[in-house]
C-alpha cells in the first residue's frame, strides 16, 4: 500500500512537471478585433514565463492604449489572464486579454497556469479628505484640479474610469479662441464680442448669455494657460464643423489627448499630500451637511470610499449621450423631432457619459439647465460615433449624398448639417475632403 502511494505521487508530479514544460520558449503572435481596428499582439515567453507582451494597434490613446499598456503590465507581473477589464475599455481589454490566451496557446499552454485569479482585494473601507474633491477625471476635472492645486488647495479626483482624461482623450482637440497671437498671424481679425455674438446665433440665442460671455471672454486667456504648462498649438487656425469663424486652434499633435497629457503632466508634479486619484471609483452620494454638499461618497469594485472636502466639492461630469434613454427623454429642444435612439452613435465612451454626475447633482437640490439643447455631430465614424478618423477640418471638404449630389454648405452651424444629413437617401452621406486651400 506504501508503495502504490508513492507510484501515484510520483505519477502526479510528473504531470505537473509535464504540463509546465508544454509551454515552450519562443515569440507567438496572433491577430483579433480591436476597437478601432485588429490587433496583433506577440507574447514572448521565456524559462516558461510571459517575458513581454507587444501590441500594433490603432486604438485611440489616452483610451485603448491606456488599457493595452495597463493590462500587458498586469498579465506580466502576475503572469495570468484572468484579470479585470479596464472600465471605459472594455472592447480593447477583452481583446487583448483573448489575443494572450491564444499566444499562450500556440506555446502549449493547457489547463490553468496561466488563468490563476488574483488574491482578494482588500474591501477595508477608506477615509480621505482634502480641500476640494472633483468628481470627474475628464478634461473639466483635471483642468479643475491643476488650478486648484496651482493656488495652493490639496485636491482629490475620483473617477469611475480606468484612467483620466475621460472623453477628451478621444474629441477632436479644437479650442475656439478670438485676438489670439495665431489669428493674428494669419491676418485673421476677431475679438470676444464677435465670439460671443457668433456662439449664441450658433446656439439659435437660448444660451445663457453671462455664461456664454466668460466662454467667449475668458477662451484666449485659456489657451495662454495652456501654453504655459508646455501645450504646443498648431499655427494653422481653422473652423472646426459647424463653427462660425476661423478661430479653431488645435494642439500639436492633434486631439484631445494631447491636452491630457498636459495636464497630467502637471499633476505629477504634486505628492500625495496635496492630491490623491481614486480611478474605477463611481461616486454613488454626495454627503451633505446644513443644506450644503461637504463630500462625495463612492466604490471601488466593493470597497466603499468617502471623501471629505474643506472648501468645496466640483462635479465634472454632465455628459450624458450614450444614455439613450435619458436623451431621448430630455429631447424638447433643436431635436425633438428626430429620432435620438441607439442607432445614432456618440462620440463620448459610452460607460463615462451615463448622466450620473447630474442625477447625483439634481438629488442634492442643483437644478438642471440646457439638457433639452443637445449636440448632434454629423462626422462620427460608423458604428463607433467616434470622430478621432475624421481628420479634416470644419470646411476643407464636400459632403455628397448617395446620388452624388452636393446637399449642404460645409460651413454651416453643426444642427444645419446634420438635419441635411436625416434629410438625405437612408441619411447616409460622403465625406470628400478637398485641398487645403479651397475653402480658405
Amino acid at each position: 500500500m506504501h508503495t502504490k502511494l508513492l507510484l501515484t505521487a510520483s505519477i502526479a508530479l510528473a504531470l505537473a512537471g509535464n504540463c509546465f514544460a508544454a509551454v515552450k520558449d519562443g515569440s507567438y503572435t496572433t491577430t483579433v478585433t480591436g476597437h478601432n481596428a485588429p490587433l496583433t499582439v506577440t507574447v514572448d515567453i521565456k524559462n516558461g514565463k510571459i517575458s513581454d507582451i507587444s501590441v500594433k494597434d490603432l486604438e485611440s490613446p489616452g483610451v485603448g492604449k491606456v488599457a493595452i499598456k495597463q493590462l500587458s503590465a498586469e498579465i506580466k507581473d502576475h503572469q495570468t489572464t484572468k484579470l479585470d477589464k479596464i472600465s471605459g475599455a472594455t472592447i480593447t481589454s477583452f481583446s487583448l486579454l483573448g489575443a494572450v490566451k491564444q499566444c499562450l496557446k500556440q506555446a502549449g499552454a493547457q489547463g490553468d497556469e496561466f488563468n490563476k485569479p488574483l488574491p482578494a482585494a482588500d474591501k477595508s473601507p477608506i477615509k480621505d479628505n482634502a480641500d476640494v474633491v472633483i468628481v470627474g477625471g475628464g478634461g473639466a476635472g483635471l483642468a479643475s484640479a491643476v488650478s486648484a492645486l496651482q493656488n495652493g488647495a490639496s485636491v482629490i479626483i475620483v473617477e469611475k474610469l480606468g484612467f483620466l482624461g475621460g472623453s477628451t482623450n478621444v474629441c477632436g482637440g479644437a479650442l475656439n479662441a478670438s485676438g489670439t497671437k495665431y489669428q493674428k498671424a494669419l491676418g485673421i481679425e476677431d475679438n470676444p464680442q464677435k465670439h460671443f455674438e457668433q456662439t449664441m446665433k450658433g446656439g439659435h440665442n437660448v444660451s445663457d448669455p453671462k455664461l456664454v460671455k466668460v466662454l467667449a471672454d475668458n477662451a484666449p486667456s485659456a489657451l495662454l494657460w495652456l501654453e504655459s504648462m508646455g501645450l504646443k498649438f498648431n499655427p494653422k487656425v481653422g473652423a472646426a464643423t459647424g463653427a462660425l469663424f476661423q478661430r479653431s486652434h488645435y494642439p500639436n499633435p492633434a486631439g484631445g489627448n494631447t491636452y491630457v497629457q498636459v495636464l497630467e503632466k502637471q499633476l505629477q508634479k504634486y505628492g500625495k499630500d496635496k492630491l490623491r486619484v481614486y480611478l474605477e471609483s463611481p461616486a454613488t452620494e454626495l454627503i451633505m451637511k446644513d443644506g450644503r454638499v461637504v463630500g462625495v461618497k463612492a466604490d471601488n469594485h466593493g470597497k466603499p470610499l468617502t471623501l471629505m472636502a474643506k472648501n468645496g466639492v466640483v462635479i465634472t461630469t454632465g455628459g450624458f449621450g450614450s444614455n439613450v434613454e435619458f436623451r431621448q427623454k430630455v429631447n424638447t429642444g433643436v431635436w425633438k423631432e428626430a429620432d435620438l435612439g441607439k442607432e445614432i452613435g456618440c462620440s463620448n465612451i459610452g460607460v463615462a457619459a451615463q448622466g450620473q454626475g447630474l442625477q447625483l447633482a439634481q438629488k442634492a437640490g442643483a437644478e438642471l439647465i440646457g439638457l433639452s439643447d443637445i449636440q448632434v455631430h454629423p462626422n462620427g465614424s460608423p458604428g463607433t460615433g467616434l470622430m478621432l478618423d475624421i481628420k479634416t477640418s470644419g470646411r476643407n471638404r464636400l459632403f455628397i449624398n448617395t446620388n452624388g449630389d452636393r446637399f449642404v454648405n460645409e460651413g454651416a452651424a453643426r444642427d444645419v448639417l446634420s438635419k441635411a444629413v436625416f434629410a438625405q437617401p437612408g441619411s447616409t452621406y460622403w465625406l470628400v475632403p478637398c485641398n487645403n486651400n479651397i475653402f480658405a
